[in-house]
């Protein structure tokens, strides 16, 4: 079985993301789509996992938490280590205080994480504004993002 297809399986039938209430929809929908808005970004494959797996420890805007912190090693043995250190600091980040991820040695992945979790949302557009700003997101990201704000001139440094 290959790795998607494992991720999927273990987020639908081991911990039922699929069963789950988030944003209107399930949350297997949600992780899904974070992961497919990545893949279409070009980001690299421990991007898309961590995206894939963003708020299965919960964050501190959604408080379910599908998976316990104390099983790390379960995570990172099936979508590799550096990927679930990103899902990992995504889930134990306070979003709400912005930049939240100023000394992370993450910050580019995590605020991409961020930006496709909160387009997926339908979010605000000042959210994608500040992360845009940020002027860490890759050119495809700060395209999308830019567009999304309304702006499209808007680029990353």
């Amino acid at each position: 079985m290959n790795l998607e297809l494992k991720c999927v399986f273990f987020l639908t039938e081991i911990l039922n993301t699929d069963k789950v209430g988030h944003s209107g929809r399930t949350l297997w929908v949600h992780l899904r789509n974070t992961a497919q808005i990545l893949t279409s970004w070009g980001e690299p494959p421990h991007v898309v996992l961590a995206g894939m797996f963003h708020s299965i420890y919960g964050t501190s805007y959604f408080k379910v938490v599908s998976f316990p912190y104390e099983g790390r090693f379960i995570i990172s043995n099936l979508i590799g280590r550096e990927a679930e250190e990103i899902a990992y600091e995504f889930c134990r980040s306070d979003r709400s205080k912005f930049p939240w991820a100023e000394y992370s040695s993450h910050k580019k992945e995590l605020y991409t994480v961020e930006a496709a979790n909160l387009i997926d949302q339908n979010c605000q557009p000042i959210h994608i504004k500040r992360l845009l700003d940020s002027g860490v997101l890759s050119n495809k990201a700060s395209d999308v993002c830019g567009k999304y704000i309304g702006d499209s001139d808007v680029k990353s440094a």
